[in-house]
């Protein structure tokens, strides 16, 4: 199916249209809706077609590759004389309560015809209105700015017009910290800025011919700073199990521990070619990216040649192909699934298993990499590309606590007749059994 992504988008407008209406949610509703609605068919439905459309429209869509263009360009000129909805003074945003507090600013322009008054532009900059109002726009154009980057899965490539330079005012102005751009073209080499730190990246002149674009030396990953959180007190809307801090979990007061490590396999699969592990985040997340996602997509009943491609892409995809080999990736898959076999006879490995849970005004919403369903169990395990050895996982779990307990939370409300047991798994050949 082509529109699968439209199709996403659908169900999510189904369920809004039924929570709003009090109604309950069902796949013959579902049907029903998509019969009223009567969707429009997108313009093409080759899976090369190129999508053309604005940051906001991208907003829950990914593609291999995305290109940023008009990054250089300035957002339309704040006014006051706009028709805006805040919050009132002093008051935070309730997730309960999504239109308490809220006002509808209204100043309309009281010359008529006249589109310039002298003086009054810089009045108006000067007031604190104005000020915040511009803060309020730049804010919201690095959420998009933020979207726009976060639609590309493997390449993002970004548009520079020309010979401009950093300009404030533009799109890209608006990433900055301290007054400094987060992100520059230096204009001499194939380099990139990124905080300060300079990358080796392609650069392309539009006009030079395929054959004279050079290849990046070393692939170097590029993390762009994190902003500076919102202030106040207001919660996120929606959580992911693996960015919850303690802080926002909010602890029950009960530690998770090792309770039983189970080990399988003597040769240790992930390589040990960084001096220090925890020096190379950038490097374990790619490398965990990929060992899930060919853990969630490998058959191990396919021909080990039909495995080791599709390991080999994937390893060439992320880039980590000195970190593990394609043979030890589907090694590592061999293993594992040998051992739920053993542990749990005939019972189906489910992968990528989605939860969704309310927690104190906000939802959790993240995915579980392997799930075990049994009559007396509930199963959750979690795939970790940790260099720690068998022998360390209580250093591993300490990083995780906080996810697992999210995983265990939903589990235990989902299945409440059943006994819950939370493992992580390390490709190099370690099942940890915690509680």
């Amino acid at each position: 199916m082509f529109h699968l992504a439209a199709i996403r988008q659908l169900a999510l407008q189904y369920e809004e249209h039924c929570l709003a209406s009090f109604m309950p949610c069902s796949d013959p509703g579902f049907l029903s809706f998509i019969e009223l609605e009567k969707p429009e068919i997108p313009a093409s439905e080759h899976s090369g077609a190129v999508n053309l459309m604005t940051y906001h429209g991208s907003k829950g869509l990914e593609w291999p590759v995305v290109i940023q263009a008009s990054l250089f360009t300035s957002p339309a000129a704040v006014s006051l004389f706009d028709l805006t909805v805040g919050m009132k003074s002093g008051a935070l945003f309730d997730l309960s309560a999504p239109l308490a507090n809220r006002v509808i600013f209204a100043l309309y322009w009281p010359f008529g015809a006249h589109e310039v008054i002298e003086n009054l532009d810089a009045h108006m900059q000067a007031s604190d209105s104005y000020k915040k109002r511009l803060a309020s726009q730049r804010a919201e154009i690095r959420r998009l700015m933020y979207v726009g980057m976060t639609r590309a899965k493997e390449k993002l490539v970004l548009l520079k017009e020309g010979k401009k330079d950093f300009d404030p005012d533009s799109l890209l102005g608006t990433l900055e910290q301290n007054g400094k751009p987060v992100l520059e073209f230096p204009g001499t080499g194939w380099s990139l800025k990124v905080g300060g730190v300079e990358f080796p990246c392609v650069q392309v002149d539009l006009d030079m011919l395929p054959a004279d674009v050079p290849e990046p030396v070393n692939l170097q990953i590029m993390i762009i700073p994190a902003a500076k959180p919102l202030e106040g007190e207001s919660r996120p809307l929606y959580l992911q199990p693996s960015k919850m801090s303690q802080a926002v979990a909010q602890e029950d007061g009960q530690d998770l521990s090792i309770r039983e490590l189970i080990e399988f396999g003597s040769d240790l699969l992930l390589n040990r070619n960084q001096k220090d592990e925890e020096s190379n985040a950038p490097r374990r997340d790619h490398l965990g990216t990929a060992i899930h996602l060919f853990m969630g997509s490998d058959d191990p009943t396919r021909s080990k040649d039909e495995r080791l491609k599709l390991a080999d892409s994937i390893i060439e995809r992320f880039a980590v192909r000195s970190e593990i080999t394609a043979e030890a990736l589907v090694e590592a898959s061999t293993r594992f699934y040998s051992k739920m076999e053993a542990l749990w006879p005939g019972q189906r490995v489910h992968r990528e298993v989605p939860i969704e849970f309310e927690l104190d005004g906000s939802i959790v919403r993240g995915s579980m990499d392997a799930f075990l369903l049994t009559p007396g169990e509930a199963v959750i395990i979690d795939h970790k590309a940790s260099l720690k050895r068998a022998d360390q996982a209580a250093d591993v779990l300490s990083v995780y606590s906080t996810q697992m307990k999210a995983y265990i939370r939903a589990v235990s409300r989902a299945y409440p007749d059943r006994k819950v047991r939370a493992f992580l798994h390390n490709p190099d050949g370690w099942l940890a059994e915690i509680g």
